[in-house]
């Protein structure tokens, strides 16, 4: 997320408008520190151009407190 969200010029603003949500909750959601519906999970992959197995772990119980960061491999990098 964050690779693309340089890469692509993506503001954590826009991102929350298009998904309904503050900034600062949708920051906290894409590293993973919240929990995501469907829906949200669906347009966050879609912004960030995610594998469909990232809808899972989006819409998983937030990782509050861990030290590193998760990561999802795309295939295409």
């Amino acid at each position: 997320i964050l690779a693309t969200k340089v890469q692509k010029g993506v503001t954590w603003k826009s991102v929350a408008e298009k998904i309904g949500k503050s900034k600062e909750w949708t920051t906290a959601a894409c590293l993973g520190q919240m929990v995501m519906s469907k829906e949200q999970a669906e347009k966050v992959a879609e912004i960030f151009d995610l594998p469909e197995s990232a809808l899972l772990w989006l819409q998983t119980a937030s990782q509050k407190g861990r030290k590193e960061t998760l990561m999802v491999k795309r295939e295409d990098c």
